[in-house]
Protein backbone atom coordinates (compact mmCIF):
# COMPACT_ATOMS: atom_id res chain seq x y z
CA UNK A 1 0.00 0.00 0.00
CA UNK A 2 2.54 2.69 0.90
CA UNK A 3 4.88 2.09 -2.44
CA UNK A 4 1.19 2.72 -4.58
CA UNK A 5 1.20 5.90 -2.34
CA UNK A 6 4.71 6.71 -3.19
CA UNK A 7 3.91 6.02 -7.01
CA UNK A 8 0.99 8.22 -7.03
CA UNK A 9 2.80 10.85 -5.31
CA UNK A 10 5.53 10.38 -7.64
CA UNK A 11 3.14 10.60 -11.12
CA UNK A 12 1.16 13.68 -9.22
CA UNK A 13 4.69 15.45 -8.25
CA UNK A 14 6.76 14.40 -11.34
CA UNK A 15 8.19 17.93 -12.27
CA UNK A 16 8.07 19.11 -9.17
CA UNK A 17 10.08 15.78 -8.03
CA UNK A 18 12.48 16.07 -10.95
CA UNK A 19 13.39 19.87 -10.10
CA UNK A 20 13.60 19.23 -6.38
CA UNK A 21 16.17 16.24 -7.23
CA UNK A 22 18.00 18.87 -9.84
CA UNK A 23 17.45 21.91 -7.58
CA UNK A 24 19.40 19.50 -4.35
CA UNK A 25 22.50 18.61 -6.65
CA UNK A 26 23.36 22.00 -7.54
CA UNK A 27 22.59 23.18 -3.89
CA UNK A 28 24.71 20.70 -2.72
CA UNK A 29 27.67 21.29 -5.00
CA UNK A 30 27.95 24.42 -4.52
CA UNK A 31 27.91 24.61 -0.73
CA UNK A 32 29.97 21.18 0.01
CA UNK A 33 33.97 20.91 -0.12
CA UNK A 34 35.71 18.82 -2.55
CA UNK A 35 35.89 15.59 -0.80
CA UNK A 36 38.90 15.20 -2.05
CA UNK A 37 40.30 18.06 -0.27
CA UNK A 38 38.24 17.04 2.99
CA UNK A 39 39.59 13.29 2.99
CA UNK A 40 42.69 11.74 4.23
CA UNK A 41 45.08 9.25 3.08
CA UNK A 42 46.83 9.41 6.45
CA UNK A 43 46.58 5.84 7.29
CA UNK A 44 47.87 6.88 11.30
CA UNK A 45 44.18 8.46 11.62
CA UNK A 46 42.66 5.17 10.72
CA UNK A 47 44.14 3.14 13.63
CA UNK A 48 42.29 1.41 16.66
CA UNK A 49 42.53 4.64 19.48
CA UNK A 50 44.86 1.52 21.95
CA UNK A 51 47.23 0.57 18.88
CA UNK A 52 50.69 1.13 20.03
CA UNK A 53 51.52 3.57 17.05
CA UNK A 54 48.50 5.93 18.41
CA UNK A 55 50.06 5.66 22.05
CA UNK A 56 53.70 6.41 21.04
CA UNK A 57 52.09 9.51 18.58
CA UNK A 58 50.50 11.05 21.69
CA UNK A 59 53.29 10.48 24.29
CA UNK A 60 55.98 12.02 21.29
CA UNK A 61 53.73 14.72 20.77
CA UNK A 62 53.19 15.73 24.44
CA UNK A 63 57.57 15.63 24.71
CA UNK A 64 57.97 17.99 21.71
CA UNK A 65 54.81 20.20 21.10
CA UNK A 66 56.36 22.11 18.85
CA UNK A 67 57.11 19.95 16.45
CA UNK A 68 53.64 17.63 16.19
CA UNK A 69 52.30 19.66 13.56
CA UNK A 70 55.42 18.97 11.10
CA UNK A 71 56.29 16.28 9.10
CA UNK A 72 59.31 14.26 7.20
CA UNK A 73 60.77 13.34 4.02
CA UNK A 74 63.90 12.15 2.59
CA UNK A 75 65.93 12.54 -0.16
CA UNK A 76 67.69 9.07 -1.39
CA UNK A 77 70.77 9.15 -3.45
CA UNK A 78 72.02 6.36 -5.54
CA UNK A 79 75.51 6.40 -7.42
CA UNK A 80 77.09 4.33 -9.82
CA UNK A 81 80.15 6.15 -9.20
CA UNK A 82 83.33 4.04 -8.58
CA UNK A 83 84.34 5.66 -5.72
CA UNK A 84 80.54 5.50 -3.76
CA UNK A 85 79.22 8.19 -1.84
CA UNK A 86 82.42 8.21 0.33
CA UNK A 87 85.97 7.88 -0.58
CA UNK A 88 86.62 4.97 1.24
CA UNK A 89 90.68 4.95 0.68
CA UNK A 90 91.37 7.84 2.77
CA UNK A 91 91.31 7.91 6.37
CA UNK A 92 90.35 11.51 6.86
CA UNK A 93 86.39 12.02 6.82
CA UNK A 94 87.59 15.49 5.09
CA UNK A 95 89.37 13.52 2.64
CA UNK A 96 86.65 10.80 2.34
CA UNK A 97 84.06 13.19 0.90
CA UNK A 98 86.19 14.66 -1.47
CA UNK A 99 83.99 12.73 -4.31
CA UNK A 100 81.38 14.10 -6.96
CA UNK A 101 78.29 12.88 -5.14
CA UNK A 102 79.25 13.89 -1.93
CA UNK A 103 79.66 17.31 -3.45
CA UNK A 104 76.45 16.95 -5.16
CA UNK A 105 75.06 15.76 -2.31
CA UNK A 106 76.56 19.19 -0.24
CA UNK A 107 75.35 21.52 -2.58
CA UNK A 108 71.93 20.01 -2.58
CA UNK A 109 71.78 20.57 1.45
CA UNK A 110 73.41 23.91 1.15
CA UNK A 111 70.28 24.65 -1.34
CA UNK A 112 67.91 23.05 0.67
CA UNK A 113 68.87 25.60 3.34
CA UNK A 114 68.85 28.50 1.54
CA UNK A 115 66.03 31.25 0.59
CA UNK A 116 65.50 29.63 -2.73
CA UNK A 117 64.47 26.54 -1.25
CA UNK A 118 60.86 26.04 -0.26
CA UNK A 119 60.06 27.76 3.02
CA UNK A 120 58.42 24.75 4.42
CA UNK A 121 61.72 23.55 5.27
CA UNK A 122 62.57 23.32 8.70
CA UNK A 123 66.01 21.55 9.12
CA UNK A 124 68.34 19.12 6.57
CA UNK A 125 70.72 16.93 8.16
CA UNK A 126 73.39 16.12 5.54
CA UNK A 127 74.97 12.54 5.30
CA UNK A 128 78.42 13.99 4.69
CA UNK A 129 78.42 16.67 7.83
CA UNK A 130 80.29 14.34 10.17
CA UNK A 131 81.22 10.92 10.43
CA UNK A 132 78.66 9.99 12.95
CA UNK A 133 75.62 10.75 10.77
CA UNK A 134 77.28 9.36 7.65
CA UNK A 135 77.29 6.24 9.59
CA UNK A 136 73.61 6.29 10.24
CA UNK A 137 72.43 7.93 6.91
CA UNK A 138 74.71 6.06 4.17
CA UNK A 139 74.41 2.29 3.75
CA UNK A 140 77.05 -0.45 4.26
CA UNK A 141 77.69 -0.49 0.18
CA UNK A 142 78.44 3.26 -0.18
CA UNK A 143 76.16 3.74 -2.73
CA UNK A 144 73.20 5.14 -1.28
CA UNK A 145 72.90 7.87 1.05
CA UNK A 146 69.45 9.57 2.75
CA UNK A 147 68.92 13.02 3.32
CA UNK A 148 66.33 13.88 6.02
CA UNK A 149 64.09 16.74 5.80
CA UNK A 150 62.08 17.88 8.60
CA UNK A 151 58.76 20.07 6.93
CA UNK A 152 56.48 22.49 8.65
CA UNK A 153 53.46 21.06 6.43
CA UNK A 154 51.07 18.73 8.56
CA UNK A 155 50.83 15.56 7.05
CA UNK A 156 46.98 16.25 6.01
CA UNK A 157 48.30 19.17 4.03
CA UNK A 158 47.17 19.26 0.45
CA UNK A 159 49.38 20.71 -2.46
CA UNK A 160 52.63 18.97 -1.25
CA UNK A 161 53.74 18.81 -4.65
CA UNK A 162 53.66 21.75 -5.65
CA UNK A 163 54.68 23.96 -2.70
CA UNK A 164 57.63 21.45 -2.32
CA UNK A 165 58.07 18.56 -4.21
CA UNK A 166 58.70 20.26 -7.67
CA UNK A 167 61.09 22.85 -6.35
CA UNK A 168 63.30 20.30 -5.10
CA UNK A 169 63.13 18.07 -8.23
CA UNK A 170 63.85 21.37 -10.60
CA UNK A 171 67.00 21.76 -8.94
CA UNK A 172 67.99 18.20 -8.80
CA UNK A 173 67.27 17.87 -12.33
CA UNK A 174 69.22 20.90 -13.19
CA UNK A 175 72.31 19.98 -10.87
CA UNK A 176 72.39 15.92 -10.85
CA UNK A 177 75.69 14.73 -11.77
CA UNK A 178 75.49 11.64 -14.36
CA UNK A 179 75.70 8.44 -12.80
CA UNK A 180 73.60 10.05 -9.69
CA UNK A 181 70.04 9.26 -9.18
CA UNK A 182 67.81 11.26 -6.45
CA UNK A 183 64.42 10.22 -5.06
CA UNK A 184 61.97 12.39 -3.05
CA UNK A 185 60.09 9.76 -0.89
CA UNK A 186 59.30 9.46 3.01
CA UNK A 187 55.95 10.13 4.92
CA UNK A 188 54.77 13.13 3.36
CA UNK A 189 55.70 12.44 0.26
CA UNK A 190 54.37 9.17 0.28
CA UNK A 191 50.63 10.83 1.56
CA UNK A 192 50.71 12.99 -1.13
CA UNK A 193 51.45 10.35 -3.85
CA UNK A 194 48.80 8.30 -2.40
CA UNK A 195 46.39 11.09 -2.10
CA UNK A 196 46.77 11.92 -5.96
CA UNK A 197 46.61 8.56 -6.88
CA UNK A 198 43.28 7.78 -5.23
CA UNK A 199 41.91 11.08 -6.85
CA UNK A 200 43.60 9.70 -10.47
CA UNK A 201 41.71 6.40 -9.58
CA UNK A 202 38.54 7.87 -8.44
CA UNK A 203 37.94 10.17 -11.48
CA UNK A 204 39.45 7.10 -13.97
CA UNK A 205 36.91 4.41 -12.22
CA UNK A 206 34.25 6.89 -12.96
CA UNK A 207 34.55 7.36 -16.78
CA UNK A 208 34.96 3.42 -16.85
CA UNK A 209 31.91 2.47 -14.80
CA UNK A 210 29.69 5.16 -16.75
CA UNK A 211 31.39 3.95 -20.15
CA UNK A 212 30.39 0.48 -18.90
CA UNK A 213 27.06 1.53 -17.89
CA UNK A 214 26.01 3.10 -21.22
CA UNK A 215 27.44 0.14 -23.44
CA UNK A 216 25.26 -2.95 -21.18
CA UNK A 217 22.52 -0.46 -21.37
CA UNK A 218 22.68 0.30 -24.79
CA UNK A 219 22.74 -3.57 -25.27
CA UNK A 220 19.88 -4.23 -23.28
CA UNK A 221 17.18 -1.70 -23.88
CA UNK A 222 19.00 -1.15 -27.85
CA UNK A 223 17.60 2.66 -27.45
CA UNK A 224 19.19 5.87 -27.11
CA UNK A 225 17.29 7.11 -24.53
CA UNK A 226 16.50 4.45 -21.68
CA UNK A 227 20.92 3.92 -20.70
CA UNK A 228 20.39 7.98 -20.14
CA UNK A 229 17.18 6.93 -17.21
CA UNK A 230 19.24 5.23 -14.77
CA UNK A 231 22.41 6.80 -15.75
CA UNK A 232 21.48 9.99 -15.18
CA UNK A 233 19.64 9.27 -11.84
CA UNK A 234 22.23 7.14 -10.44
CA UNK A 235 25.09 10.42 -11.09
CA UNK A 236 22.60 12.79 -9.20
CA UNK A 237 22.29 10.14 -6.26
CA UNK A 238 26.42 9.82 -6.87
CA UNK A 239 27.12 13.90 -6.55
CA UNK A 240 24.37 14.44 -3.65
CA UNK A 241 26.44 11.78 -1.67
CA UNK A 242 29.74 12.96 -2.15
CA UNK A 243 28.27 16.34 -1.12
CA UNK A 244 26.58 15.09 2.16
CA UNK A 245 29.55 13.03 2.44
CA UNK A 246 32.62 15.52 2.10
CA UNK A 247 30.32 18.07 4.25
CA UNK A 248 30.19 14.94 7.16
CA UNK A 249 34.25 14.77 6.55
CA UNK A 250 35.06 18.49 7.03
CA UNK A 251 33.17 18.62 10.45
CA UNK A 252 33.30 15.33 12.55
CA UNK A 253 33.71 12.20 9.88
CA UNK A 254 37.26 11.39 9.29
CA UNK A 255 36.81 9.55 5.65
CA UNK A 256 39.16 7.97 4.18
CA UNK A 257 40.56 8.79 0.35
CA UNK A 258 39.13 5.73 -0.67
CA UNK A 259 35.61 6.89 -0.09
CA UNK A 260 35.44 8.62 -3.43
CA UNK A 261 36.27 5.54 -5.05
CA UNK A 262 34.03 3.04 -3.11
CA UNK A 263 31.03 5.44 -3.50
CA UNK A 264 31.06 5.29 -7.18
CA UNK A 265 31.08 1.21 -7.29
CA UNK A 266 28.48 1.03 -5.17
CA UNK A 267 26.11 3.69 -6.28
CA UNK A 268 26.67 2.99 -9.61
CA UNK A 269 26.27 -0.95 -9.42
CA UNK A 270 23.13 -0.93 -6.89
CA UNK A 271 21.65 2.46 -8.16
CA UNK A 272 21.77 0.99 -11.98
CA UNK A 273 20.75 -2.19 -10.45
CA UNK A 274 17.39 -0.54 -9.12
CA UNK A 275 16.66 1.35 -12.23
CA UNK A 276 16.81 -1.21 -14.35
CA UNK A 277 13.81 -3.08 -11.62
CA UNK A 278 11.87 -0.37 -12.56
CA UNK A 279 12.27 0.27 -15.95
CA UNK A 280 12.07 -3.37 -17.14
CA UNK A 281 8.82 -3.35 -15.04
CA UNK A 282 7.51 -0.08 -16.32
CA UNK A 283 7.94 -1.77 -20.15
CA UNK A 284 5.70 -4.29 -19.10
CA UNK A 285 2.83 -2.76 -17.26
CA UNK A 286 2.61 -0.03 -20.44
CA UNK A 287 2.85 -3.31 -23.17
CA UNK A 288 -0.24 -4.10 -21.34
CA UNK A 289 -1.98 -0.58 -20.01
CA UNK A 290 -2.01 2.17 -22.38
CA UNK A 291 -2.08 4.38 -19.10
CA UNK A 292 1.34 5.97 -18.71
CA UNK A 293 0.72 6.99 -15.15
CA UNK A 294 -1.12 3.88 -13.88
CA UNK A 295 1.57 2.00 -15.42
CA UNK A 296 4.23 4.08 -13.65
CA UNK A 297 2.44 3.47 -10.17
CA UNK A 298 1.79 -0.02 -10.69
CA UNK A 299 5.76 -0.25 -11.22
CA UNK A 300 6.67 0.90 -7.88
CA UNK A 301 4.05 -0.69 -6.30
CA UNK A 302 4.88 -4.45 -7.66
CA UNK A 303 8.97 -3.57 -7.64
CA UNK A 304 9.42 -1.19 -4.51
CA UNK A 305 9.44 -3.23 -2.05
CA UNK A 306 11.53 -5.57 -3.92
CA UNK A 307 14.61 -2.53 -4.11
CA UNK A 308 13.52 -1.23 -0.95
CA UNK A 309 14.37 -4.95 1.00
CA UNK A 310 17.58 -4.67 -1.26
CA UNK A 311 18.50 -1.74 -0.26
CA UNK A 312 17.58 -2.16 3.40
CA UNK A 313 20.07 -5.62 3.66
CA UNK A 314 22.99 -3.43 1.97
CA UNK A 315 22.86 -0.08 4.37
CA UNK A 316 22.33 -2.79 7.68
CA UNK A 317 25.76 -4.55 6.35
CA UNK A 318 27.79 -1.21 5.44
CA UNK A 319 26.05 0.44 9.07
CA UNK A 320 27.49 -2.20 10.76
CA UNK A 321 31.13 -1.70 9.57
CA UNK A 322 31.02 1.28 12.11
CA UNK A 323 32.10 -1.60 15.02
CA UNK A 324 34.94 -2.08 12.66
CA UNK A 325 38.50 -1.24 14.56
CA UNK A 326 40.25 -0.12 11.39
CA UNK A 327 39.08 3.40 10.32
CA UNK A 328 39.21 2.71 6.71
CA UNK A 329 36.06 0.16 7.55
CA UNK A 330 34.30 2.00 10.19
CA UNK A 331 34.47 5.51 8.29
CA UNK A 332 33.45 3.95 5.06
CA UNK A 333 30.51 2.24 6.30
CA UNK A 334 28.76 5.07 7.08
CA UNK A 335 29.36 6.84 3.78
CA UNK A 336 28.12 4.21 1.46
CA UNK A 337 24.95 3.56 3.81
CA UNK A 338 24.22 7.49 2.85
CA UNK A 339 25.00 6.38 -0.59
CA UNK A 340 22.74 4.03 -1.27
CA UNK A 341 20.09 5.73 0.87
CA UNK A 342 20.15 7.87 -1.84
CA UNK A 343 20.70 6.17 -4.36
CA UNK A 344 16.97 4.34 -3.31
CA UNK A 345 15.46 7.24 -2.67
CA UNK A 346 16.22 7.86 -6.26
CA UNK A 347 15.14 4.41 -7.47
CA UNK A 348 11.29 5.44 -5.53
CA UNK A 349 10.94 9.28 -6.83
CA UNK A 350 12.97 10.80 -9.77
CA UNK A 351 12.70 7.57 -11.78
CA UNK A 352 9.02 7.05 -11.53
CA UNK A 353 8.63 10.92 -12.16
CA UNK A 354 11.16 10.91 -14.93
CA UNK A 355 8.95 7.70 -16.86
CA UNK A 356 5.63 9.20 -16.03
CA UNK A 357 7.04 12.38 -18.51
CA UNK A 358 8.35 9.81 -21.15
CA UNK A 359 6.39 7.52 -21.61
CA UNK A 360 6.62 5.12 -24.66
CA UNK A 361 9.09 7.86 -25.93
CA UNK A 362 11.81 5.86 -23.01
CA UNK A 363 12.11 3.15 -25.35
CA UNK A 364 12.61 5.01 -28.40
CA UNK A 365 12.79 4.44 -31.57
CA UNK A 366 10.72 1.62 -30.39
CA UNK A 367 7.99 1.24 -28.06
CA UNK A 368 7.41 -0.99 -24.44
CA UNK A 369 6.53 -4.40 -25.69
CA UNK A 370 6.65 -7.54 -24.03
CA UNK A 371 10.45 -9.18 -24.81
CA UNK A 372 10.79 -13.09 -24.62
CA UNK A 373 13.57 -14.59 -22.42
CA UNK A 374 15.88 -15.95 -25.08
CA UNK A 375 16.52 -19.68 -25.47
CA UNK A 376 19.76 -18.88 -23.48
CA UNK A 377 18.12 -18.22 -19.94
CA UNK A 378 15.27 -20.85 -21.49
CA UNK A 379 17.90 -23.17 -21.29
CA UNK A 380 19.46 -22.69 -18.51
CA UNK A 381 16.39 -21.97 -16.22
CA UNK A 382 15.35 -25.34 -17.56
CA UNK A 383 18.56 -26.74 -16.56
CA UNK A 384 18.56 -25.81 -13.20
CA UNK A 385 14.91 -27.13 -12.52
CA UNK A 386 16.04 -30.60 -14.12
CA UNK A 387 18.99 -31.02 -12.45
CA UNK A 388 19.27 -28.79 -9.56
CA UNK A 389 21.49 -31.29 -7.34
CA UNK A 390 23.74 -31.41 -10.55
CA UNK A 391 23.91 -27.28 -10.87
CA UNK A 392 24.87 -26.81 -6.99
CA UNK A 393 27.70 -29.15 -7.70
CA UNK A 394 29.07 -28.01 -9.84
CA UNK A 395 28.74 -24.36 -8.86
CA UNK A 396 30.04 -24.90 -5.36
CA UNK A 397 33.02 -26.76 -6.79
CA UNK A 398 33.89 -23.55 -9.01
CA UNK A 399 33.72 -21.25 -6.09
CA UNK A 400 34.66 -23.18 -3.43
CA UNK A 401 38.62 -23.22 -4.27
CA UNK A 402 38.02 -19.34 -4.41
CA UNK A 403 36.71 -18.97 -1.55
CA UNK A 404 39.46 -21.18 0.19
CA UNK A 405 41.96 -18.55 -1.70
CA UNK A 406 40.26 -15.59 -0.77
CA UNK A 407 40.24 -16.72 3.26
CA UNK A 408 43.88 -17.42 3.05
CA UNK A 409 44.98 -14.55 1.10
CA UNK A 410 47.63 -12.48 3.18
CA UNK A 411 46.02 -8.90 3.91
CA UNK A 412 48.08 -5.96 3.44
CA UNK A 413 47.51 -2.45 4.72
CA UNK A 414 51.02 -0.78 3.19
CA UNK A 415 50.52 2.52 1.73
CA UNK A 416 53.42 2.53 -0.33
CA UNK A 417 52.43 -1.46 -1.83
CA UNK A 418 49.02 0.55 -2.76
CA UNK A 419 51.15 3.38 -5.06
CA UNK A 420 51.94 2.76 -8.78
CA UNK A 421 55.33 1.49 -9.60
CA UNK A 422 56.36 4.22 -11.63
CA UNK A 423 55.84 6.91 -8.72
CA UNK A 424 59.17 8.50 -7.46
CA UNK A 425 57.79 8.47 -3.71
CA UNK A 426 57.14 4.85 -3.85
CA UNK A 427 60.69 3.80 -5.94
CA UNK A 428 62.75 5.94 -3.49
CA UNK A 429 61.12 3.72 -0.78
CA UNK A 430 62.24 0.71 -2.33
CA UNK A 431 65.56 1.94 -2.90
CA UNK A 432 65.92 2.83 1.02
CA UNK A 433 64.41 -0.76 1.75
CA UNK A 434 66.66 -2.72 -0.10
CA UNK A 435 69.41 -0.83 1.36
CA UNK A 436 68.72 0.22 4.09
CA UNK A 437 65.77 -1.56 5.59
CA UNK A 438 62.33 -1.21 6.17
CA UNK A 439 60.90 1.41 8.80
Amino acid sequence: MIFEQIGKIAVRWRYAIIGAWIAAVVIVTLIAPNLSDVATSDQSVMLPADAPFRHELEVYQEAFPASSGSTSMVIVVQTDDDLGILNQANSSFDEQIDTPTSQYISQLVEWLNGEEAPESIINVISPVSSEQVADMTVDESNEIAMIPVNLSMAAADTNFSQIVTEPIREWIDANQPDGVASYITGAQPVLSAFSDAAISTAESTLVVTVGLVIVLLLLIYRSPVSPLIPLSVVTVSYLITRGLVAMLADGTLIVSSYADILLVVVIYGAGTDYCLFLISRFREEVADNSNIHESTVTTIEKVGETITSSAGTIFVGFTAMVFAEFGLFNTSGPALAIGIIVALLAGLTLVPAILSVLGNRAFWPGKATHRSSGRFYKATSNLVAQRPLLVIVVVVGLMLPLGIYGLSAPLNYSTVSDLPNDLEAKQGYQVLERSLGPG
